[in-house]
């Protein structure tokens, strides 16, 4: 990758965004409703992974 220093004539360039400057810890509650949604995509992906599965194993015979 080439140096930023180089292509902008010794300016450093500027990201187009702000840093984030605060982050906010989640409390007890918001992780484990994190923790229950994430599971629930885990199991939906997993029934479509197998639904797709069967469909072409069926299809297929």
């Amino acid at each position: 990758m080439a140096d930023a220093k180089s292509k902008s004539g010794g300016k450093k360039i500027e990201q187009y965004r702000a840093r984030p400057r605060q982050f906010v810890e989640p409390n007890e509650q918001e992780l484990k409703a994190r923790n229950k949604r994430n599971i629930a995509i885990a199991i939906g992906l997993a029934t479509f992974m197998a639904f797709v599965f069967i469909t072409m194993i069926t299809r297929s015979a």
